[in-house]
C-alpha cells in the first residue's frame, strides 16, 4: 500500500519511471514521419539510459564489423585489378582492421560504461568515414563515394542517439562536400544525389530501428510494471492469508478480536484499526477492539443508524471509503489523540446478515487507493468467517456450559437433599456464566430477609447474622409485586439501597425472585463492585439459576413425600420391567423357533422336491408320455406344482436369510430396463391369460447400477407377481424409471423405479404391514392353483423379500395408494429407490459416456 509514512513493496504509480510514454505502443501505426521524429526527440531523455546500454552492448559487434570490413577492403584493393588502390590506402585499411580487432578484444574483456558508448561508437564510425574520404580524395573518382553510403547505412544500424547520429551525418556530408567541390567532376551532382538518397535511407533505418528499440523498451517496462503489481498483489494476499491462518485457530472471542486488529494494523500498515459489533438487539454498535496497543477502559457505543459512518455501512450493506474525514459530516471522532485523515469502513457479513464493521484509519488524506480497498475487502470477508466461527463457538460453548450446569444441578437435585451443598454449587456455577463479586440467596421470614446461602463475602463477615428489614423497603417490595427481576445500574444512586458498612460498596446490582407455586419466597442477589450493569442475557441466565435454587428449597420441603413415591414407583417399574423382559425373551425364542422351523422344513423339502422335479423331467422326455395327451397333461401338472412348491421353498429360505442377515450380495453391472424385460418375458404368458395390459415406459435417464442381478430379478419378479395377483382381468400395469430427485429437483446418486397397477389398492393403515412376512391384504383365498389368479392365495412372502433385498442394497421401498376398494379399483404404486453404488476404483458407463461426449 502506498503510505507516505510507511514503507511498502515497490509499486508503479502514474509518476513512476515505469509509466508508458504519452501514447500507447499502437501510436506508431499511422503517424507521419515528422511526428515520429518529434516523438523520438520527446522521449529521448526517457529512454536514453536504455539506448546507451544497448549501444554499449553492441560495441563488440561494431568493432568486429569494422575489422572485417576494412580487412576485406584491404584484400580487395590488393588483389582485384579493377579496384586496385595505392599502397597507403591498403595500409590504412589494414591499420583500421587491426585496430578493430584490438577494440574487439578490449570490449570483450572489459565492458564499456553506457555513458561513453555513443562517443566510442562515433569514434569507430569516424575511422570508417575517414578511410572512405581518404580513398575518395586519393582516387579522385566520385564513384568511390559509394563507400560513404555503406558507412552511413551501417552506422544507422548501431546509433540510437539522435544527437550523435545527426552529428555523424552532418560531418560526413560536410567532408564529402569539401572533397567533391575540390574535384568538380561532372558526376558530382549525380553521386551527390545518390549519397543524399542513401543518407535519407540511413535516416529512415535509424528512425525505424530506434522506434523499434523504444517500443521494445516500453513493453519491457510495462512487463516490469505488471510484475511489480502482481508481486504486490501476491504479497497482499499472502499477508491476508497469514492473518487468517494465525487467527483461524483462536476460538476465544476477546483474544481473537485483540490479535486480529493488531495483526491487520501491523501487516497492512494501518494507523488505527477499530472493530465494531452489533449488540443482541441490533440497536447499538459497540467498539469491541482497537489497535495501537490501546486498552478499552470504557465501552464506546454508536447508534445503529445513518447518523455515523459505521451505522451507514450497517444499514446500506456496503463499504464506505472516506478519503478526507475533515469534509465528512458523518465522521465520528473516537479518540481526540488520533489525527485521522481518511477512513475505510468494511462490513463483516454472515451470509446476507451484517454483524459488525471493520473500521480502518490512516493519518494522511487519500491514504487508501483502489487496490487497497480491494485487498482489504477480501481480508474483511476472510476475517468475518473466522470471527463468525469464534462467535458460533462461544455461543455453543456458553450454551453447553449452561446445559452442563443445569444438568449437574438437576442431577444434584435428583440425587441428594443436601440443599445447602446444591445452592452453593448453583452459586459457584453461576459465576462462570454471569460475573459477580458477591452473591446471596435470601429467604423471607416474617418481616425480614435472611441469608441462607452466599458466596464472595469476606471470611470476617457472617452473612447469616445479617437481616434485611422490609419496613419502608421498596426494592424487594417491587420484586414481590412484579415477580420479575429488578436491576440497578448504580446502586449508590438508589435512595432505598441499604449498604453494609464493612463491605465494599455495591455499584451494579441484580435481584431475581425465588418463586414457589407462583409466590415470591425470597430472592437471588448478585452484586458487582464496579459499574458494569447487567445485560438482558445475563438476567435471563440468573433467572434460570434462581429457579434451580427455588427448586432446591422446594425439594427439601417435599423430601419425605417424594421418597415414598419414588420407592413405590421404583418397585412397580421393576416389576413391569421384569414382566416385559420375560415376554420379550419368549417372543424372541418363538421367532427363532419359527425361523429355525422354516429353515429346516425348507431344506428337508428340497431333497424330495428335487427328486420329484427330476423324475418329472424324465417322464416328459419319455416317448409313451409324449404320445399320450392325457398323461402328458398330468405330468405337466406335476411339473407346475413342483415348480410352484420350489418357488415357495426358495422364498421361505430368502426370508430366513434376510431375517438372519445372511443375505450375500454379489454386485456387478446391471441394466434395469434389461432386467425388467427379462422378468416380463417369463410372465408374458401368465399376463396374456389374464388379459392384462403391461406398459414399460422409456427409461433414458436410468443409468447402469451396481447390484446383485439375481436378487434384483427377484425384486421385479415379486413386484410384478403382486401387481398381477391384485389387478382384475383386463387391468393395466405400468413400469417407469428415472434418476431420483431430491428437494428442489436436484438429481441424486440413486434411481427410482415405479410399478403401478389398477388393482384393488391398499388401505393406508396397512402400507407398512404388507412388507411383513405372511401378511396378505383384503379377503384372499386360502389356497390357489395359480400364483397369478386374481386375489389368489400364497405364502405372503414376496413383498417381505423385496423389502429385505432393497434394504440390503441400501435402498428403500414404499407404496402409495388411495385406499382399498374392490369395486372402484384405485390401484397402487410401489416406489423403489436404489443407489447406483458404483465402486470408486471403477468408472461407470455413464461417466465414461459423458467423458467421450466431451
Amino acid at each position: 500500500m502506498r503510505n507516505s509514512k510507511h514503507t511498502s513493496p515497490p509499486r508503479v504509480s502514474p509518476n513512476s519511471q515505469y509509466e508508458a510514454p504519452a501514447k500507447s505502443a499502437d501510436r506508431f501505426a499511422h503517424v507521419p514521419l515528422y511526428k515520429r521524429i518529434q516523438n523520438l526527440i520527446e522521449n529521448s531523455r526517457l529512454f536514453r539510459p536504455a539506448f546507451n546500454q544497448s549501444v554499449a552492448d553492441k560495441l563488440t559487434m561494431v568493432s568486429a564489423v569494422l575489422a572485417i570490413y576494412h580487412l576485406t577492403l584491404a584484400v580487395c584493393f590488393a588483389l582485384i585489378p579493377a579496384i586496385r588502390a595505392a599502397a597507403d590506402v591498403i595500409q590504412l585499411n589494414v591499420t583500421i582492421g587491426i585496430m578493430g580487432i584490438i577494440l574487439f578484444v578490449l570490449f570483450r574483456r572489459s565492458p564499456v560504461p553506457p555513458k561513453f558508448a555513443n562517443l566510442i561508437l562515433f569514434s569507430i564510425i569516424l575511422f570508417a568515414v575517414f578511410n572512405a574520404l581518404y580513398y575518395l580524395s586519393i582516387s579522385r573518382e566520385m564513384r568511390q563515394s559509394i563507400f560513404l553510403l555503406f558507412v552511413m547505412i551501417g552506422a544507422s544500424q548501431f546509433f540510437l542517439s539522435i544527437r550523435w547520429f545527426s552529428f555523424m551525418m552532418v560531418m560526413t556530408f560536410a567532408s564529402w562536400y569539401l572533397i567533391a567541390w575540390r574535384l568538380l567532376e561532372g558526376s558530382v551532382f549525380y553521386f551527390g544525389f545518390i549519397l543524399f538518397v542513401g543518407a535519407a535511407a540511413a535516416v529512415v533505418v535509424f528512425i525505424v530501428r530506434r522506434d523499434a528499440h523504444q517500443r521494445f523498451e516500453w513493453l519491457r517496462r510495462q512487463d516490469l510494471k505488471r510484475q511489480d503489481e502482481l508481486q504486490y498483489r501476491a504479497q497482499q494476499l499472502e499477508k491476508s492469508q497469514g492473518i487468517v491462518q494465525q487467527i483461524g485457530s483462536i476460538l476465544v472471542i476477546d483474544e481473537l478480536l485483540d490479535q486480529s486488529v493488531d495483526l491487520i494494523a501491523e501487516q497492512f500498515e494501518i494507523d488505527q484499526v477499530n472493530l465494531f459489533l452489533l449488540d443482541r438487539d441490533q440497536k447499538v454498535l459497540e467498539l469491541r477492539a482497537r489497535s495501537s496497543g490501546k486498552v478499552l477502559t470504557h465501552s464506546l457505543e454508536l447508534p445503529n443508524d445513518e447518523s455515523n459512518l459505521i451505522g451507514w455501512v450497517i444499514n446500506n450493506g456496503r463499504y464506505r471509503h472516506t478519503k478526507d474525514v475533515h469534509h465528512e459530516s458523518l465522521y465520528t471522532q473516537l479518540d481526540p489523540e488520533n489525527n485521522v485523515g481518511c477512513q475505510l469502513d468494511l462490513p463483516l457479513r454472515d451470509g446476507r446478515n451484517i454483524f459488525g464493521v471493520l473500521s480502518l484509519q490512516r493519518q494522511q488524506i487519500h491514504g487508501f487507493d483502489a487496490e487497497d480497498v480491494l485487498h482489504l475487502q477480501l481480508l474483511a470477508s476472510q476475517f468475518a468467517n473466522s470471527l463468525r466461527n469464534a462467535l458460533s463457538y462461544q455461543r455453543e460453548r456458553s450454551a453447553r456450559r449452561f446445559a452442563e450446569t443445569l444438568q449437574e444441578t438437576g442431577n444434584a437435585l435428583a440425587s441428594t437433599l443436601e440443599w445447602d451443598a446444591i445452592i452453593d454449587m448453583i452459586l459457584e456455577r453461576l459465576v462462570e456464566l454471569v460475573h459477580y463479586d458477591r452473591a446471596a440467596i435470601l429467604v423471607q421470614s416474617d418481616n425480614q430477609l435472611e441469608f441462607v446461602a452466599f458466596r464472595g463475602f469476606p471470611d470476617s463477615l457472617q452473612p447469616r447474622d445479617i437481616f434485611v428489614q422490609l419496613e419502608n423497603e421498596s426494592i424487594f417490595k417491587q420484586i414481590v409485586e412484579t415477580k420479575r427481576p429488578y436491576s440497578l445500574n448504580d446502586a449508590l444512586e438508589h435512595p432505598d439501597w441499604q449498604s453494609v458498612g464493612s463491605l465494599t460498596p455495591a455499584r451494579s446490582w441484580l435481584g431475581v425472585p425465588l418463586l414457589q407455586s407462583g409466590e415470591v419466597i425470597g430472592m437471588l442477589s448478585l452484586t458487582r463492585e464496579t459499574l458494569n450493569p447487567y445485560q438482558q442475557p445475563e438476567v435471563e441466565l440468573a433467572v434460570t439459576f434462581a429457579g434451580q435454587a427455588a427448586l432446591a428449597l422446594e425439594n427439601a420441603r417435599l423430601y419425605e413425600e417424594t421418597t415414598r413415591f419414588n420407592q413405590q414407583l421404583e418397585y412397580e417399574v421393576r416389576q413391569r420391567t421384569e414382566a416385559i423382559q420375560i415376554a420379550y425373551e419368549e417372543l424372541e425364542q418363538l421367532n427363532r423357533n419359527k425361523s429355525d422351523f422354516i429353515s429346516v422344513v425348507s431344506h428337508e423339502l428340497r431333497t424330495p422336491l428335487t427328486i420329484l422335479h427330476g423324475y418329472t423331467q424324465m417322464l416328459l422326455q419319455d416317448k409313451i408320455i409324449l404320445e399320450d395327451q392325457m398323461r402328458r397333461t398330468l405330468v405337466k401338472g406335476i411339473e407346475t406344482g413342483s415348480g410352484r412348491l420350489a418357488d415357495i421353498i426358495n422364498s421361505m429360505l430368502d426370508v430366513v436369510k434376510i431375517e438372519n442377515k445372511e443375505l450375500n450380495l454379489f454386485h456387478s453391472q446391471l441394466s434395469i430396463p434389461a432386467m425388467v424385460k427379462m422378468v416380463l418375458d417369463d410372465l408374458f404368458e401368465l399376463m396374456s391369460d389374464r388379459h392384462l395390459t403391461l406398459t414399460v415406459e422409456e427409461m433414458p435417464d436410468v443409468p447402469m447400477i451396481y447390484a446383485d442381478p439375481d436378487m434384483m430379478k427377484k425384486v421385479f419378479y415379486h413386484l410384478l407377481i403382486n401387481a398381477v395377483k391384485y389387478t382384475p382381468d383386463g387391468g393395466h400395469i405400468s413400469i417407469s424409471g428415472q434418476r431420483y430427485k431430491l428437494a428442489g429437483g436436484v438429481l441424486s446418486s440413486s434411481v427410482e423405479i415405479v410399478v403401478k397397477d389398477s388393482g384393488i389398492g391398499i388401505d393406508s393403515a396397512m402400507r407398512e404391514l404388507i412388507f411383513t412376512k405372511f401378511y396378505q391384504t383384503g379377503e384372499v383365498s386360502l389356497h390357489s392353483s395359480s400364483k397369478t389368479q386374481f386375489k389368489g392365495g400364497g405364502p405372503g412372502l414376496g413383498l417381505a423379500i423385496v423389502k429385505g433385498i432393497i434394504e440390503a442394497h441400501n435402498g428403500r421401498i414404499w407404496v402409495e395408494s388411495r385406499g382399498h376398494d374392490e369395486t372402484a379399483f384405485p390401484g397402487s404404486e410401489f416406489h423403489i429407490v436404489i443407489p447406483i453404488n458404483w465402486p470408486e476404483n471403477e468408472t461407470s458407463p455413464e461417466t465414461l459416456q459423458e467423458s467421450v461426449v466431451e
